[in-house]
């Protein structure tokens, strides 16, 4: 698990710019998700509660987030190079 993992006090709220120049390539977990536009489609801040190189090990973790927070969201901050299968 990440030295920021599920359980631990949350990191300071970060853009999805920072999120993305912090942890490249990963999967973060976010909570107390503000939203950019009416829309939801891009969000303008949110905590980062965790992340994981894997998604699985983010799925993981998701658990406990959800417990604690209720909502959250998983994201990855890396370019996405192929769809999974389900969605060929």
């Amino acid at each position: 698990m990440s030295p920021n993992a599920a359980g631990a006090e949350p990191e300071e709220r970060l853009s999805w710019k920072e999120i993305c120049a912090r942890y490249p390539d990963e999967w973060v977990m976010v909570a107390e998700i503000r939203p950019d536009d009416d829309q939801c489609v891009d969000f303008h801040s949110a905590l980062v509660l965790g992340h994981h190189p894997r998604r699985k090990e983010a799925h993981r973790s998701m658990r406990d987030v959800l417990a604690r927070y209720g909502s959250c969201g998983c994201f990855f901050t890396g370019k996405i190079r192929a769809l999974p299968p389900r969605f060929q």
